[in-house]
């Protein structure tokens, strides 16, 4: 009996695996074997390959939590199958059961899919970049057609296609406002079947239109619009004429519409027995009834008419005089001439329009009841119709880089030694005496995302280096914790709080950054001022080796030197600390060692900047007044010639002085122009009227060479320039390339400029902000609000009596009376 129930248990286990193993295969489409992969890959149409990487027992779970991979897989799927009509071939790898080393070892294997061609890799495609089946299809054609639809960005490169088309062949110009879309797939299904009649362009240029001076409102008509442009009849000295496509660019439509564009634009009606071509190819057509007195002018409205509406409706020119029979369909009567009958799909209803036909009149008439928009019916509801009618608002579809790389990064980040701090824990935390950090985070927001490893490193160097410190770094979750983040005034995430013995001491608004918060950490646990009592003290405190963390937290340390009867200067002096709790270390040096630096019995304030060779010290000369003292420390720790970044932009634009930048590379040219520069700062000429700074552009990916393009200048290789930038009046002068960078030269060039002695270029006009404005979220509540106010006043006045908690007539209750409401709370597991 054991035999038999152990045989029975092994026969239900392999019943089991290969059911599961079914299961995988089919989820996984196409699936390759590492024998044939080569043979995959020589596809001489670009063929896709998805790696996963997964192992069986792991599937289920992860199919169950990560929905997006599950829905890729079957969007990946719905697509091979529908490209295989393109022969274009998708396949899979099974990692887990018959590895592909060169595939699967690769980093990217887990987020691409991988494109071949010829047995050669032609490009990886981010599988967040293929979100649904018509990215997919529209990407994968658009590689399959990669020079037969050239993307162009600037109308300089539209122009010069249509001018090579000329006499050759019409182009079919896109406007897209995205790659991936549904828009994006029907132009590429489209030009796929059509390549051989149309040039097919296309641009995601949405901001500046590309068709000519002059043609801005057509541009922003719509986000999605494809053009036809008629070069094949224009000779070089002319202009491609062009129409639009009005329909909807989906598959069906748009074939619809390049279907039409290869029949005649019009016909005149000859015949009772004369069949009309539109009618069999589905066309919308529009009947012009004439008479023997009006055919002429008719024939010209049409002809007008039709090159307009080319390819989205065919025209029927038909003499009533000759022709006295219906010639849409039997039941049909023809209207009294002069008219038109507009039929937009074969066996619908007509519309008719009577009167006098202008050009004008037409096509008001053709455009109010061609593309009329259907009516919601009775049973559709207000959110449906609105839905429908809106359009995407364009924050929806603007770029945002912190989520798109937050998304893209699949690293499990390792936040073990971070404690997760919940309503009972929290408050046992902060009363320590030690200072504690605390961040605040939702699980969703990616810029909470993207900060966590910048904080998880600061953790982990903290405690490497004080491993006696017990959670000096710690984390809230608001989306588990809401009432935490509510009482402690969190309104914006990522947030850090600072705490010491119950009490916050510090809302850090610096930089979200590893080095950020090390140096406030450092500076709001270290006392400020730091006592020191030996002279060996205070040199190592100079020379950033005292506290261990300064050196390569700091750049810059102010230290205090008072005798005994300075008594007013050290208050002062102490006053001024205060001020800079958690921005500047500062020092007191004890009496005698204060006589033997500073070579008297004077008070004596430097700062020291271990950075800096320029200006490694910097000596206090005013009065001991806190406000001075303040004034100094701020100016005194930047570096004599301070590095523009966006960080210090705020910091120096606020003095509302020009700038004189230096863009420095490594040549020998570029550190003569640096020292040049260090000399006008140290000899203080310029003082009040510029400030000297420096941008890095050693390397061509480095913001300062954008900068440069921006301002107009070409830069030179290995060689620096000098720029002055006037940010008041918008001038922008260059140092001119063949001029000396010794100190004189330089001296003589910035009096010429500063004296308006000499042309320069402008800035270019701008603002400094977002593409788009942000979601006004409290216009959005209140249109909310008006929305349910309106949906209220339509009922009767005996169930609106709400407000107070007040019951209804009805039997029904307000769901939240006044004294039964109950704040949001947690209960600990």
């Amino acid at each position: 009996m054991y035999t038999s129930r152990m045989s029975h248990i092994q026969l239900f286990f392999c019943c089991f695996w290969l059911v599961l193993s079914n299961v995988y295969a089919h989820e996984l489409y196409n699936l390759v074997s590492s024998q044939d992969v080569e043979t995959f890959k020589q596809c001489t149409v670009p063929c896709a390959v998805h790696v996963f990487t997964r192992q069986p027992q792991e599937k289920k779970t992860l199919l169950n939590k990560d929905y997006r991979l599950k829905e890729f897989l079957a969007n990946f799927m719905e697509a091979g199958k529908y490209l295989e009509d393109f022969e274009v071939k998708f396949a899979s790898i099974d990692c887990y059961n018959d590895p592909v080393e060169e595939l699967c070892s690769k980093e990217s294997a887990k987020t691409t899919i991988f494109v071949y061609r010829y047995g050669h890799i032609l490009t990886e495609l981010p599988m967040d970049a293929l979100y649904n089946v018509d990215s997919i299809i529209s990407n994968m054609l658009h590689l399959v057609l990669l020079r037969e639809v050239p993307f162009v960005q600037e109308p300089i490169d539209l122009a010069a296609m249509q001018q090579k088309a000329k006499r050759h062949k019409d182009i079919m110009f896109a406007k897209v406002i995205a790659v991936g879309t549904p828009e994006h797939r029907a132009f590429m299904e489209g030009a796929f079947a059509y390549s051989h009649l149309y040039q097919f362009v296309m641009t995601t240029n949405s901001h500046h239109s590309m068709l000519g001076i002059g043609t801005d409102a057509e541009w922003s008509e719509a986000q999605n619009r494809v053009w036809f442009l008629n070069c094949k009849v224009a000779s070089s000295g002319d202009v491609c004429q062009r129409s639009f496509y009005r329909g909807k660019l989906n598959v069906p439509d748009f074939a619809l519409y390049l279907k039409t564009l290869d029949v005649l634009p019009y016909l005149e009606y000859q015949a009772t027995t004369e069949s009309i071509f539109y009618q069999r190819l589905s066309i919308p057509t529009a009947y012009v009834y004439s008479s023997n007195a009006q055919y002429a002018e008719h024939k010209a409205i049409v002809q007008d008419l039709s090159q307009t509406y080319k390819g989205n409706l065919g025209f029927v020119l038909i003499n009533s005089d000759i022709t006295t029979k219906s010639v849409i369909s039997d039941d049909i009567n023809p209207c009294q001439h002069p008219c038109l009958m507009l039929q937009r799909a074969p066996k619908e209803n007509v519309i008719t329009m009577i009167g006098d036909l202008t050009v004008k009149s037409v096509s008001s008439f053709i455009e109010d009841n061609m593309y009329i928009q259907v009516e919601p019916s009775d049973e559709q509801s207000e959110d449906e119709e609105n839905e429908g009618n809106k359009q995407i608002p364009v924050q929806e579809i603007q770029d945002d880089e912190v989520q798109f790389a937050v998304n893209r990064d699949t690293r499990v980040l390792d936040m073990s030694h971070i404690p997760k701090l919940t309503d009972k824990t929290f408050p046992e935390l902060i009363v320590r005496s030690q200072l504690v950090v605390i961040l605040f985070t939702v699980r969703w927001d990616p810029r909470c995302k993207a900060f966590l490893e910048s904080y998880s490193s600061a953790a982990k160097t903290i405690q490497e280096a004080n491993p006696q410190l017990s959670q000096p770094l710690t984390q809230v979750e608001c989306f588990s914790w809401p009432d935490v983040c509510q009482l402690n005034n969190v309104t914006t995430y990522p947030a850090v709080k600072m705490y010491k013995e119950g009490k916050m001491v510090a809302d850090y608004k610096g930089s979200l950054s590893k080095e950020g918060i090390l140096k406030a950490y450092h500076l709001y646990s270290t006392s400020n001022p730091v006592i020191l009592e030996t002279c060996s003290d205070c040199a190592a405190f100079s020379s950033g080796q005292q506290p261990e963390w300064v050196q390569s937290t700091l750049t810059a340390v102010v230290m205090g030197y008072f005798p005994a009867t300075a008594t007013k200067e050290r208050r002062e002096y102490e006053q001024a600390t205060k001020v800079f709790q958690g921005q500047h270390l500062m020092a007191v040096c004890q009496t005698e060692c204060a006589e033997l630096q500073s070579g008297a019995s004077k008070p004596a304030v430097n700062a020291f900047k271990w950075v800096d060779s320029h200006q490694p010290k910097v000596e206090y000369t005013g009065d001991y007044t806190a406000r001075d003292l303040i004034t100094f420390v701020h100016k005194a720790t930047l570096p004599l010639v301070p590095e523009l970044t966006p960080s210090t932009f705020p910091l120096h634009f606020s003095q509302g002085k020009p700038f004189l930048i230096l863009f420095k590379d490594t040549d020998d040219q570029s550190i003569q122009a640096e020292s040049s520069l260090a000399t006008l700062a140290l000899e203080k000429t310029f003082e009040s009227k510029l400030t000297i700074l420096w941008i890095d552009v050693s390397q061509p990916s480095c913001v300062g060479s954008e900068i440069l393009k921006d301002y107009g200048i070409r830069r030179q290789l290995l060689h620096p320039s000098v720029v002055f930038v006037d940010h008041t009046t918008s001038r922008v002068c260059n140092y001119p390339p063949d001029f000396s960078y010794q100190v004189p030269a330089m001296t003589d060039w910035l009096k010429i400029v500063m004296n308006g002695e000499t042309t320069c270029s402008g800035l270019k006009e701008g603002k400094f902000e977002p593409l788009v404005s942000p979601y006004d979220f409290l216009a959005l509540v209140n249109s909310k609000k008006e929305m349910v106010s309106h949906r209220l006043s339509r009922l009767p006045t005996d169930q609106r009596n709400y407000e107070n908690g007040e019951e209804l007539e009805d039997g029904g209750r307000d769901l939240y009376p006044q004294n039964q409401i109950h704040s949001h709370q947690h209960t600990e597991l």
